[in-house]
């Protein structure tokens, strides 16, 4: 009996350590590794892995705390050391929940768009993935406080765990920088320039401006992404292609590059505490002059069109605030007659925009008052692309994980639509401009191929005042502002706006690009130059 008793004890006593040394570091790595591997996934955690995988490392971590439920370090010695850690670890939880759902992301893009609003954008969907990644960040700040306690000096490696964590925090670089924000104005301000009309063409040619959603030039290169851009690449012939457009520092998400393109300035942050912010972000960089506001004063009758949610990322204030332009979205588009129903949550079809655009710019043309159209492509987004009704084959769903696929048909609609706009309107009196609003977004799945070349912006001109030809002049999207100008026949007094210089002109660009964040440090610091764009007096 005696005998029977002792291996049912050892067994006991085996299973107990299994259980006490090796699943708790099992569950461990679990809670650990996870929130590791994402983050070397640029790409970011999909929603369904996130709801799947949540529930499980809850479960996992529950036991991993129950095999960890003694501690060799009394509570009391470790209270203020732990407070501290806690304090440091929700302070960087925000970045890192997101950082985990949405891969690589720009922390002043984020804060900007905090600040200016995300419309439907933030679905229900997305709500949940986020709180489920925070769930997961959670428990990876709490097992690194339970594995600090087992170390031989747990004080010790506590302290280098709130080191470590504040370090990581670019919350934390950015207080520092608002809190401690350097006038740069000699080597900025002096540099801005607002554009001042010296002669106007005979006739005032009338504009349309195509934004491609992250639809880089770079995508041209067939040996990586097939035939996705070949319908854009054939545009080119006809077009004054311009071939050497970069991306500067704060041009890097769609308000950021539509500034840039339309004001000639990067978009600079107005400040996210009190103490630098310049207004509440209603009216939207007041004192930039930008190209709407040109035309609005020369009589052009300005509307814009976007296939994603205007009250997203500020795009409605930016309308508003420099000529007052209308303004369609998603939500106001009405289904095409003969067309099926293509949307999602904050979006709408690329070919129902583009059907809605060709009405609308009809009806325009037909008007004796000359305009502007300004439209919004949305389905090569990401990470997800969506793929319109019409380029989708039996059986193919609408949202791609693959953006090559989306990238691909809205090409297609692209260059469809240019082709029904020629046939429109007069295209002796009509600039035509396609540019893709920024590179695509780090968290596409192509993007370590996209790396691997030297990144180029999608810009050309097309009827009006455009003889066909490629320029290799170097630029960046600040640059396409004069140059749009200078396309429409318009006499300026310098060949500047804003920052950008005119790529016709033979003077180069105003900023060396070789030390970009340099560049990108002075553009965040330099509280006069925020302060000359976003003030309200």
């Amino acid at each position: 009996m005696n005998n029977t008793t002792d291996t049912k004890q050892g067994a006991a006593s085996r299973l107990g350590f299994f259980y006490t040394r090796i699943l708790k570091w099992v569950f461990f790595t679990l809670a650990i590794g996870l929130v590791l591997l994402s983050f070397e996934n640029e790409s970011g955690v999909r929603a369904e892995y996130l709801f799947m995988g949540t529930p499980v490392l809850v479960v996992f971590y529950a036991l991993f705390l129950h095999a960890n439920r003694k501690s060799s370090t009394p509570v009391r010695k470790r209270q203020t050391l732990e407070w501290l850690y806690w304090i440091a670890a929700i302070w960087l939880l925000p970045w890192a929940a997101l950082r985990l759902f949405f891969g690589v992301f720009e922390i002043y893009a984020a804060l900007f768009h905090l600040q200016a609003g995300f419309g439907s954008a933030a679905d229900f969907t997305t709500v949940l993935a986020i709180i489920a990644s925070t769930i997961i960040v959670l428990i990876a700040f709490h097992a690194t406080l339970v594995l600090a306690r087992k170390f031989p000096l747990p004080r010790l490696a506590l302290l280098a765990a709130i080191v470590v964590v504040i370090a990581v925090n670019p919350l934390n670089k950015y207080m520092v920088e608002q809190q401690f924000r350097a006038a740069a104005s000699d080597y900025l301000l002096p540099e801005l320039v607002t554009p001042e009309v010296v002669g106007t063409p005979e006739r005032l040619p009338n504009l349309v401006i195509i934004y491609l959603e992250g639809m880089e030039r770079t995508y041209r290169q067939a040996e990586a992404f097939g035939p996705a851009y070949a319908p854009i690449s054939r545009l080119e012939d006809e077009a004054v292609t311009f071939e050497q457009i970069g991306q500067l520092p704060l041009t890097e998400w769609t308000m950021a590059g539509m500034v840039a393109g339309q004001c000639g300035v990067p978009l600079v942050p107005r400040g996210f505490f009190q103490k630098n912010r310049a207004n509440d972000g209603s009216v939207f960089m007041p004192g930039s002059t930008c190209l709407t506001d040109i035309l609005r004063a020369q009589g052009y009758r300005l509307e814009n069109l976007t296939g994603g949610d205007k009250d997203f990322g500020g795009l409605a204030a930016f309308v508003a605030s420099h000529g007052n332009g209308a303004f369609t979205d998603y939500q106001q588009l009405d289904e095409v007659p003969g067309r099926a129903p293509d949307d999602w949550q904050w979006g709408v079809g690329d070919a129902n925009m583009f059907d809605a655009a060709l009405a609308r710019i009809g009806a325009l043309e037909a008007g004796d008052q000359p305009f502007s159209f300004i439209l919004q492509t949305a389905g090569p987004h990401g990470p997800k692309g969506h793929i319109a009704a019409p380029c989708r084959r039996p059986g193919e769903a609408q949202v791609s994980n693959s953006i090559l696929r989306p990238l691909e048909c809205t090409a297609q609609l692209t260059e469809a639509f240019v082709r029904n706009l020629q046939n429109t309107v007069d295209m002796d009196n009509t600039l035509i401009v396609l540019m893709s609003d920024h590179f695509a977004h780090p968290f596409v799945n192509v993007a370590d191929t996209l790396a691997s070349y030297e990144r180029r912006n999608t810009v050309m001109f097309i009827g009006a005042g455009a003889t066909p030809r490629r320029i290799t002049k170097p630029g960046t999207m600040i640059d396409v502002f004069p140059t749009i100008l200078a396309t429409m026949g318009f006499d300026m007094a310098t060949d500047t706006a804003g920052f950008g210089v005119s790529l016709y002109a033979a003077q180069p660009g105003n900023f060396l690009r070789d030390d970009p964040e340099t560049l990108a440090r002075v553009f965040r610091q330099d509280i006069d130059l925020a302060n000359a764009l976003w003030r309200s007096e």
